[in-house]
């Protein structure tokens, strides 16, 4: 028995794409991000988000991001706000709750703040 590496022209052969593909094709079309925390606390699933929120701060509190001191009087004070993700899986199921909380980068003053 021989084998033979020349295609069937009778067989499809034509590959399935790979699951990464399709993961990012639902990714690209599923844009249901919350965009305020006033938004996400109406939602049914405000307590998965707060608890990624509360997951958010202990981590910055542990790595020690930040220390509360009291703000000198003439100093600009840089603002932060939370973005939100879903995170999905290839079939497009929620499978985490991301949230960031991010400086306001464009209330500083270069060389000041």
């Amino acid at each position: 028995m021989s084998l033979s590496l020349d295609a069937d022209p009778e067989l499809d052969v034509t590959p399935e794409p790979p699951p990464f593909e399709f993961a990012m094709a639902v990714a690209v079309t599923l844009s249901d991000d919350p965009q305020s925390v006033e938004e996400v606390k109406k939602l049914t699933d405000w307590p998965k988000w707060e608890a990624s929120m509360k997951l958010e701060i202990a981590q910055h509190n542990e790595i020690g991001t930040w220390k509360l001191v009291q703000p000198p009087c003439d100093i600009n004070i840089v603002g932060c706000c939370w973005v939100f993700h879903y995170k999905h899986d290839a079939s497009g199921n929620v499978i985490k709750h991301k949230s960031r909380l991010i400086a306001q980068g464009f209330t500083q003053t270069e060389g000041i703040d």
